[in-house]
């Protein structure tokens, strides 16, 4: 029997320390850190953003556990053991269309529908703090409710909350103000903000600075009822349009793609391909709805983003070239004056290049991000020959304002994938830099039998591979329970974070769980009832953030 509690307190001992095992950044191109790896789970759509202490927060879609997240810190550890869901306390259903956003609090929002069934929508919201706390609640937090919805997009609105915009199944277009305590100010429904007679789709939103916001759209009023047009309309912090016509303003004729961004001084940017040539245009547009400058050829194709940059300025990362001659990713930095700062059409050069490939590119395989003075890059490239038998070379590079290479010839390459049964695709790709100068590039690995893994690679600003040495990395106090007396548990714990308390019997068995919520730092005294608990021996484990601790409990009858 003595062998057998032995045993017990091994396996308990080991889970408490089991969260606070190491992991590092691999510094091998053929090693990754793996973020989400479970065989039954479909987990992918990642999203990677910048995270405080240059740790990364990485956002996915779990399969049937939906919207889960980790943070990993600078020496390449996951802070969570299992990563943790969005809303942890909701029906898991089908789940889709998950964005991620930051909130301008170094934290991040994050939006997300689910199917209850009969072919409608609830649409959910959840804000994690610069710890990873979820701070709309382990519910989340309910922003269109029964919804027939179809494209969303969603936009911060300066102040911690966002706004969000979608077509419905009535080719209206909705819209939703989202306050800082996840309120939906426009009730449950949301704010039909546009109910035209013809086709409207495709919304993308921004922030006015103002309170309000703004919305552009694909629309097939006549006369462009044959190849559609973008219409735009701005709105005040009540959703009332605020130019005339209320049902929206011509902006431009047919696009394949449309993006914006505030341009800092209550109006936008627009950055689309008007009438599907392969060269896009920026348009700016100011408050009042008036186009003060266009101009042509600044990105290429339709695999391009564009980024806020520094007070004043903007980015674009875009591919350009053709099978036969190559392919090279390229950067535009630009003003909202209109003006250009890096090689452009007619120049010779279509931009300030980050590599160029003679081999094939996957376009959908590609991130930009901007975090000042450097544009950064992750990109795939394979060979065209046999692209089956090939391995795929994943790279990272960033330009600074000059528009000069970081890192030399096509930039860092992180890893080097082989194709075989057991990896077949790379997607969705998420790059986030640290404030140090280095990046961490998050993918989704596609397997067989419709298997997808989360993984990552952090490279330094230096171009080497890894993070920060680990040997330096301080030690920081666990949280304990330092006192079990009469039922009465003392503990400590030293970090803001969610705290669980849960008691387990001799045999390892769980009993109850004492404590889960959210706390301050601090010292605290709790009751335990042990009117419902027979005379015994008793383990208590003490769960945060920063580790765990277990302690025995005796009860006396």
């Amino acid at each position: 029997m003595r062998f057998k509690i032995f045993i017990l307190l091994t396996l308990l001992i080991s889970l408490a320390f089991m969260y606070n095992s190491q992991a590092y950044w691999p510094a091998t191109i053929r090693e990754n850190l793996p973020v989400a790896t479970t065989d039954s789970l479909h987990e992918r759509y990642p999203f990677a953003l910048p995270y405080p202490d240059n740790s990364t927060l990485i956002v996915y879609n779990g399969g049937w556990l939906a919207g889960r997240y980790q943070i990993v810190d600078k020496y390449g550890q996951l802070k969570y053991a299992e990563p943790e869901s969005v809303y942890p306390l909701m029906p898991y259903f089908n789940t889709n269309q998950l964005i991620t956003i930051p909130d301008g609090e170094d934290g991040a929002i994050i939006c997300w529908r689910i199917n209850p069934g009969m072919n409608q929508f609830d649409y959910y919201a959840q804000k994690l703090d610069s710890q990873g706390n979820r701070l709309w609640g382990d519910s989340a937090s309910l922003v269109l409710k029964t919804f027939l919805g179809g494209y969303i997009d969603i936009s911060s609105d300066g102040n911690g909350g966002f706004f969000l915009a979608i077509d419905n199944d009535d080719d209206n277009i909705v819209a939703q103000h989202i306050d800082e305590m996840g309120n939906p100010l426009y009730g449950d429904s949301g704010r039909v903000v546009l109910a035209g007679p013809q086709l409207e789709r495709f919304p993308k939103v921004t922030q006015d600075g103002s309170g309000g916001f703004y919305v552009v759209w694909d629309d097939w009023r006549p006369p462009y009822n044959i190849w559609g047009s973008l219409h735009m309309q701005r709105f005040d912090s009540e959703g009332n349009p605020m130019w005339s016509p209320r049902d929206g303003v011509f902006l431009c004729q047919s696009t394949l793609f449309h993006q914006i961004i505030p341009d800092g001084e209550g109006g936008f940017i627009l950055h689309a391909n008007p009438e599907n040539p392969y060269y896009n245009n920026a348009k700016r547009v100011s408050p009042d709805g008036q186009v003060l400058w266009n101009r042509d050829h600044v990105s290429w194709y339709v695999w391009t983003d564009i980024f806020p940059g520094e007070p004043g300025f903007f980015y674009l990362g875009f591919l350009y070239g053709n099978e036969s001659e190559g392919w090279g990713i390229y950067g535009q930095r630009m003003d909202i004056q209109g003006h250009t700062y890096w090689p452009t059409w007619g120049s010779g050069q279509v931009g300030a290049e980050f590599g160029y490939f003679s081999h094939l590119i996957n376009g959908n395989s590609r991130a930009w991000h901007f975090r000042y003075p450097y544009f950064y890059s992750f990109n795939v490239f394979q060979y065209t020959e046999n692209p089956l038998l090939h391995p795929k070379y994943l790279y990272i590079q960033a330009l600074d304002l000059s528009g000069r290479k970081s890192y030399s010839d096509n930039g860092v390459l992180i890893t080097m994938l082989d194709n075989s049964p057991d990896m077949l695709e790379v997607h969705h790709f998420g790059i986030a830099p640290s404030e140090d100068g280095g990046a961490v590039g998050v993918w989704c690995e596609e397997a067989g039998d419709n298997h997808f893994d989360i993984m990552a690679k952090r490279c330094n600003a230096d171009g080497t591979l890894g993070g920060a040495d680990p040997s330096r990395r301080p030690d920081e106090p666990t949280s304990q329970i330092s006192g079990s007396l009469n039922g009465n548990i003392q503990y400590e714990i030293h970090r803001a974070s969610v705290v669980k308390i849960e008691l387990y019997n001799l045999l390892g068995q769980h009993a109850k769980t004492i404590k889960n919520s959210y706390q301050q730092p601090g010292s605290y005294t709790i009751h335990i009832d042990q009117s419902s608990l027979s005379s015994g021996i008793y383990f208590l484990r003490l769960h945060t953030p920063t580790g765990s601790h277990v302690a025995k409990m005796v009860v006396v009858r």
